[in-house]
């Protein structure tokens, strides 16, 4: 397995139907990028059926039209400052290259990373419901386990930055 989790966008509007081949994408290995989450609220957290020959489970995937996902992050960015401190993070050139791609909806596929899919559909879920309600600790607490910022952030150069908040892009 590669344990990489992807950022894309997709004109796709069945997230059944959603595959990792769109380009341009954002991914990180090992993690999933805290400020990727800040593009989704609690609606966007969706159970994607998977058949693959006799077999079948569920993996989660989040889905949101990209404009939304953009005004979304711009707006709860702040939240996060509360945490890590005035401009913790340079954000512009990444919300700039999203902006960019000329897809309609957003999708956040953390499908290599994640072990236990229905433990992740409740815990993605909480914590974007708690940063929308102003509680952005509870929100970085819940997905420490996903994306790895606390354990990292005394670390903090700005390669470790980049992997833990906003992964790699190669377009």
């Amino acid at each position: 397995m590669a344990n990489r989790a992807y950022l894309f966008a997709t004109d796709i509007k069945d997230f059944q139907q959603i595959e990792n081949d769109e380009e341009p994408y954002y991914d990180s290995r090992w993690n999933i990028p805290l400020l990727w989450f800040l593009f989704f609220d609690a609606s966007s957290v969706k159970p994607k059926k998977i058949v693959f020959g006799n077999d079948a489970w569920q993996e989660v995937v989040l889905v949101e039209n990209k404009e939304t996902a953009i005004h979304r992050f711009l707006k709860l960015y702040p939240r996060l400052e509360e945490v890590f401190g005035k401009h913790f993070f340079d954000y512009t050139e990444f919300i700039k290259n999203i902006n960019n791609w000329e897809r309609e909806n957003l999708v956040l596929n953390p499908t290599e990373i994640i072990e236990d899919h229905s433990k992740a559909l409740q815990d993605f879920s909480a914590a974007l419901e708690f940063i929308q309600s102003g509680k952005t600790e509870n929100f970085v607490k819940i997905l420490d386990e996903y994306a790895g910022v606390f354990s990292h952030i005394n670390k903090a150069d700005s390669r470790t930055l980049t992997i833990y908040f906003i992964g790699f892009t190669y377009w």
